[in-house]
């Protein structure tokens, strides 16, 4: 196979793997691609859902933050109500010794019940204790003691509480003293720890009763009494209550709905009764005094998220109220008060939107950067066509250069044997000539005019013989001439394979610097988290297809390397020829001389013709000179032929080489 053929090989086996794996990884780019924006679609729509749930778990915690400190008073009053009732039983216990402990009893309940409103319980409305009749102390029928708030300052009273309509002065009868005690008995606060049913005469589960919410008779306001039961000598005596105002219910409402957002309405309700304690953000009719939640036309979704609780702090639906979507969030502060927030779903969605339009975004990038690895590799594509296009336009031109060398070489050694023929030729002449002229010296006398031919066709064929070493002469000088172009060519060779490793160098730094742009493709990819996984793969197929490239180039460097060191045994061949040359050429010189001299001889022949017979021994020394000198030239003259057999050969390598033909210029010569 020729020089050339190997090349476009060479090429079509780098080339088509090359387009075939660019295809390969264009396909398996866009199939990424697809599939990444089919994951950032459901990425988007789980992260919409996501954060939709979140903002609606916020509202949900910042109402929970809004009543702790409702409900932590809650707790503190629970305790300050199990006090009370363990000092009211022990001040009973004392009382009932002696009158004058009940009035020192009396004196420190007194005391006790104005110092606990006043600095220990400064938001509590009131505070007291309710016995049954006699059982504080014999000595004291009833005893109902009260301290609470009124314009100013603290009012306190331990009697029955006289009707509006009684005359203060009047004293009160037994009877109306059992009628006030009956009405008092039918209060919440006090059916709240005592019902009405229950047995006097049997104790009371000693645990805190909440009654439900109420208008306090004194202040107006909402209120809620926590009670418990006072039990002495295992038998029910009493109920021990402390009133909370709920006045902080407003602000409460207030606070909350700006902590969520300025559109949101906030209720608190009783959960009872569905009365309106406090609102923010809501119009009427809850602003109105004594409004109830069956007022609003979403109230009974209230009270039914309110009655669903059931250990759960807090619920969330979704409603739809005047023409617009709102999230309702009732949350439970005590089993007697809950809470309810309306929220437009617009504001809950708001960061769901912003977040959808951050992946669009995103998916938008992940577009840009496929496009930009694409046309990375369409440049690389495009540059390492290039680069091997150029490479196999110089290799064919240097082998069509080499080709035109090795052909004239061969011509030149074709021609230096067709001389080598000719100079054997003329030798065997020479040497058949000397024979004869040994033969017939014995009658050289009686043959003057033989011997005169002889010489005359020596004298010509000594003449040809020049003309045949001159021309042998020149052809070897123009022998040496193509070898020194042949120098050239292969010196050529060497500079373009200089020149393709150049290039190759260029293609290697041109992956190279892909090879960094896939890496920092993987490294925005990392950046860029799990919506950029799929590129990071995309990535590390440019990276390989970066390296399949680098390997490409090695083999191609490979191959230009044997190239180049068949060329540099071509130089070396090429020397051997030309000193082949410059030996036949010397050899030629040596002949031409001998050439003068067989010329020179027969001039002295033929000057010396008519002293033939006194010069046969000169004439027979002669001879044998002549012999000599034929077998010289016959030696020359094979020597020159086996250097034109062997410049063939050489000559029949290289067109082999670069060519893939052979041609014998020689066949049908006939042997020396």
């Amino acid at each position: 196979m020729g020089f050339k053929k190997t090349v476009l090989l060479l090429f079509g086996i780098l080339a088509f793997p090359t387009l075939g794996q660019m295809a390969i990884s264009w396909r398996l780019t866009e199939m990424l691609g697809r599939g990444l924006v089919s994951r950032s679609h459901e990425i988007a729509a789980l992260m919409l859902e996501n954060v939709a749930d979140h903002e609606g778990a916020r509202l949900e915690n910042t109402l929970m933050n809004q009543v702790i400190d409702l409900k932590l008073l809650l707790n503190e009053y629970s305790q300050a109500i199990r006090l009370a009732r363990d000092f009211f039983a022990a001040q009973a216990r004392i009382a009932r010794l002696s009158p004058e402990n009940t009035e020192i009893a009396r004196g420190e309940v007194a005391e006790f019940c104005r110092t606990a409103i006043q600095s220990r319980l400064p938001r509590s409305s009131g505070i007291g204790a309710t016995f049954e009749p006699g059982r504080f102390s014999p000595f004291l029928p009833y005893f109902m003691p009260f301290a609470f708030w009124e314009e100013g300052g603290i009012n306190y009273d331990d009697e029955v509480t006289l009707p509006p309509d009684r005359n203060p002065d009047a004293p009160l009868t037994d009877r109306e003293r059992e009628d006030i005690f009956r009405h008092e008995r039918e209060l919440d606060y006090y059916v709240a720890s005592l019902p009405a049913g229950h047995d006097r005469a049997a104790p009371l589960p000693e645990q805190v009763n909440w009654t439900d919410i109420y208008l306090d008779e004194i202040t107006g306001r909402p209120t809620l009494s926590a009670t418990a039961p006072i039990n002495l000598d295992n038998q029910a005596a009493g109920v021990a209550f402390l009133d909370l105002p709920l006045t902080d219910l407003r602000e409460l409402a207030e606070r909350s709905r700006l902590a969520i957002s300025p559109n949101t309405g906030i209720l608190v309700f009783a959960a009872a009764s569905g009365a309106i304690l406090a609102s923010s953000g809501i119009s009427d009719p809850q602003e109105k005094k004594g409004g109830t939640l069956a007022e609003l036309s979403f109230g009974r979704e209230i009270l039914d998220l309110f009655g669903r609780l059931s250990g759960n702090n807090v619920l969330r639906t979704s409603i739809r109220s005047q023409g617009a979507e709102y999230a309702l969030i009732v949350l439970d502060v005590d089993e007697r008060i809950g809470m309810a927030a309306l929220t437009p779903e617009a504001e809950i969605m708001a960061d769901s939107l912003r977040a959808g339009t951050l992946l669009t975004d995103m998916e938008a990038f992940q577009k840009q950067e496929m496009r930009k690895v694409a046309l990375a590799g369409g440049i690389s594509l495009a540059i390492l066509l290039l680069a091997a296009g150029a490479t196999l336009l110089s290799l064919i031109h240097v082998a069509n250069r080499l080709i035109g060398s090795v052909a004239a070489v061969a011509r030149e050694a074709a021609g230096i044997g067709s001389v080598a023929d000719t100079m054997a030729d003329l030798s065997r002449s020479l040497a058949d000539g000397a024979a004869s002229q040994v033969a017939t010296l014995s009658a050289t006398s009686s043959s003057l005019e033989k011997i005169s031919g002889q010489v005359k066709n020596s004298a010509d064929g000594v003449r040809r013989c020049g003309e045949a070493m001159a021309g042998a002469t020149r052809e070897v000088e123009s022998g040496l001439g193509l070898v020194g172009k042949m120098t050239e060519a292969m010196t050529g060779i060497s500079e373009s394979s200089d020149k393709i490793g150049s290039i190759l160098n260029t293609i290697k730094a041109i992956s190279f610097q892909t090879n960094l742009l896939s890496l920092n493709a993987s490294v925005e990819a990392a950046r860029a988290g799990e919506a950029g996984k799929g590129f990071a793969v995309v990535a590390e197929e440019v990276r390989n297809l970066s390296g399949r490239s680098a390997e490409a180039v090695r083999q191609t460097e490979t191959l230009i390397s044997n190239s180049t060191e068949r060329v540099k045994l071509g130089a070396r061949a090429t020397e051997q020829l030309e000193k082949g040359f410059r030996d036949i050429d010397q050899a030629m010189s040596g002949a031409v001389r001998l050439m003068a001299g067989i010329r020179e001889s027969t001039d002295e022949q033929n000057l010396a013709i008519g002293g033939v017979n006194t010069a046969v021994a000169e004439l027979e020394a002669e001879v044998k000179r002549n012999d000599q000198a034929a077998g010289e030239v016959a030696a020359a003259a094979q020597k020159l032929t086996r250097q034109a057999e062997a410049l063939n050969a050489t000559a029949g390598e290289l067109e082999l080489a670069t060519a893939g033909t052979r041609t014998n210029r020689l066949a049908g010569r006939k042997d020396p």
